[in-house]
């Protein structure tokens, strides 16, 4: 999973198990501000599942910084 920083730093994120990646990505979830994505500026934000199947559109703006940070 890729991560930007507050400082604008995208960090690549790997993990062992699908539970920990889940675990995170709940964690990056809540700290990204809540926005919505304008889709007339940066596209539609499909959700797919393993297959590459459309499962539904994430209307939350996923592409902007979180408020985490390298040095907390």
């Amino acid at each position: 999973m890729e991560v930007q920083t507050s400082e604008e730093v995208h960090v690549v994120c790997l993990f062992d198990t699908v539970e920990q990646a889940l675990t995170w990505q709940g964690i990056v979830y809540n700290h990204l501000p809540d926005l919505p994505n304008r889709e007339d500026s940066f596209g539609t934000q499909l959700v797919v599942d393993a297959e590459g199947d459309y499962v539904r559109t994430e209307s939350r703006l996923l592409l902007t910084s979180t408020d985490l940070t390298l040095t907390a």
